[in-house]
């Protein structure tokens, strides 16, 4: 009876632990921050969004279904499309806002 409340405790605290961490990539082992999924932290080194070469604003195109949010950096002049980054809204790329 000792052995199973031991390992049920020590289970619900391996499971309390896993679920209550976000992801944190560093190269100084630094947590993340507790309100984030995924703290990316550095002072030296950026984030690289994935590099596509859309065909069109309309079509998927080279992704197939792509999630609404989803951010590309699109490397093609095309049609309509030019180098910039876009999301997905569901049905369409959009360019993010670029101002002077």
């Amino acid at each position: 009876m000792k052995k199973r409340i031991l390992f049920s405790l020590l289970f619900y605290f391996i499971i309390s632990a896993a679920y209550t961490q976000s992801v944190s990539i560093s190269t100084s082992g630094v947590d993340g921050d507790a309100s984030s999924m995924l703290d990316v932290i550095s002072t030296d080194k950026g984030v690289l969004i994935p590099r596509i070469a859309l065909t069109e604003t309309s079509s998927a195109s080279p992704i197939s279904s792509p999630a609404t949010s989803l951010v590309v950096y699109n490397t093609a002049t095309v049609n309509d499309v030019t180098p910039g980054f876009y999301y997905c809204d569901g049905s369409e790329w959009l360019r993010f806002f670029i101002g002077n």
